[in-house]
C-alpha cells in the first residue's frame, strides 16, 4: 500500500512527528542533535540586584551567589535565558540524557527538535519491527516508538515515553500512560539492562495496542455512529438564555468539526473502513493534529509532546469506552 501523510484540515502540517521534522530514516542521535542545534554550551553569570551580587551567607555554597543565570549563545552572538538556578544546580545541557538514549537504542533516531530557542527538546526513536494488524493484500503497519525530551528550563522533567505509529495516517497513536525509565549512566551492563527493560514495556505496550487494534477492526462501525457520537461528546455551543456564543467559541467549534469529518473520509479510504479501528483513529488524528493547533509551531509541537507524555486524549478514551474495548 502507499503510506500517506493527509494534510489536517485547513492545511499546514506541524505535527510532531510528521514529514516535516523526520529524517526520512534513522541516524545517530547526536548527530541528529548536533545537526539540529539541539546541542550547545551552557554558560553561567552571576544574578545581580541592582547592580550588586547577592552571595550565599553560610554553608557549603557560602560566598557563591545566591542565584546563577545560565543562558546559551545563538550564532548571532544574542544571549539566550535559560534559567536562574541556585548555586548547587549543575550547568548542563541536553547532551547526558541524548547520549545515554542514544547507548542503549543506536543509530535508531528518526526526528530531533528544539523548543523554545532550546529550552526544552523532543526526539523519536524507532523500535524493532513494525506489525501487521490487517491482511497481507491490505496491510495496516503500525510501529513502535519511543518519545524522549526534556528541558533545562524546569518546565518538562527528563522523560521517555512509548507510543505506536500508524503508518497509513502518520497517527500518534496512545491508548495508555506508558512512562518508562532509563538511567543516565555510561556503564555497559547498566546500559543493557535498561535497553531490556524499556524493550520489554515498549513491547507490552505495542502488544496490548496490537490486541485493542485487532479488536476493534471486527467491530462495525457506520458513519451515522459517528454522527451520534459527535453530537454527545463534541455537541454545538450553547449560551444561557437571552446570551449568544461567542463568535470565537463557535470558530473554534466549527473547526473541530471540520477536521473530525476530514479524517473519517480519510479513514472511509483505507484499510479499516467502516469499522471502530477506523472511527478511533479519525478521533484521534483529529485530537493530535488539529485540537493542537497554534499559529506557533514551538507550541504545537509542546502539546502534541504533552498528549502523549500525558496520554490526554479525553475523546479519544470515550470513542474506546463506546466501543467498549
Amino acid at each position: 500500500m502507499s503510506i500517506i501523510s493527509p494534510t489536517p484540515y485547513g492545511g499546514g502540517e506541524y505535527g510532531m512527528i510528521e514529514s516535516e521534522h523526520r529524517f526520512g530514516g534513522q541516524m545517530n542521535a547526536v548527530d541528529a542533535a548536533i545537526d539540529n542545534g539541539v546541542l550547545f554550551e551552557v554558560h553561567s553569570e552571576p544574578l545581580t540586584l541592582e547592580g550588586e551580587i547577592q552571595e550565599v551567607e553560610s554553608g557549603k555554597y557560602k560566598g557563591q551567589p545566591e542565584r546563577k543565570k545560565l543562558y546559551r549563545k545563538m550564532e548571532d552572538g544574542k544571549k539566550v535565558l535559560l534559567n536562574v538556578v541556585p548555586p548547587q544546580h549543575p550547568e548542563s545541557s541536553h547532551q547526558q540524557w541524548i547520549e545515554t538514549v542514544e547507548a542503549a537504542f543506536p543509530n535508531s533516531c528518526t526526528a530531533m527538535r528544539p523548543l523554545d530557542n532550546g529550552k526544552r527538546f523532543m526526539a523519536t526513536f524507532e523500535l524493532g519491527d513494525v506489525y501487521n494488524v490487517a491482511s497481507p493484500d491490505y496491510p495496516d503497519w503500525l510501529q513502535s516508538n519511543l518519545l524522549i525530551g526534556g528541558s533545562l528550563d524546569g518546565t518538562w522533567p527528563t522523560f521517555m515515553s512509548s507510543y505506536v505509529g500508524r503508518l497509513f495516517c502518520s497517527n500518534q497513536c496512545t491508548a495508555e500512560n506508558t512512562k518508562i525509565k532509563l538511567r543516565r549512566t555510561t556503564n555497559h551492563d547498566q546500559i543493557l539492562l535498561d535497553r531490556s527493560l524499556v524493550l520489554a514495556k515498549a513491547g507490552q505496550h505495542a502488544e496490548m495496542f496490537n490486541r485493542m487494534a485487532g479488536a476493534m477492526r471486527r467491530i462495525l462501525f457506520t458513519y451515522a455512529q459517528y454522527q451520534s457520537f459527535l453530537r454527545t461528546f463534541l455537541p454545538e455551543p450553547t449560551a444561557p438564555e437571552g446570551e449568544e456564543v461567542s463568535t470565537r467559541t463557535m470558530n473554534a467549534w466549527e473547526e473541530k468539526m471540520k477536521a473530525v469529518k476530514y479524517y473519517w473520509q480519510v479513514e472511509d479510504d483505507g484499510p479499516a473502513a467502516g469499522t471502530a479501528w477506523a472511527a478511533w483513529n479519525a478521533i484521534q488524528s483529529a485530537e493530535t493534529h488539529d485540537f493542537t493547533r497554534s499559529s506557533s509551531t514551538d507550541l504545537q509541537i509542546r502539546k502534541q509532546v504533552d498528549q502523549i507524555r500525558d496520554n490526554d486524549t479525553p475523546l479519544t478514551h470515550r470513542m474506546r469506552e463506546l466501543v467498549g474495548v
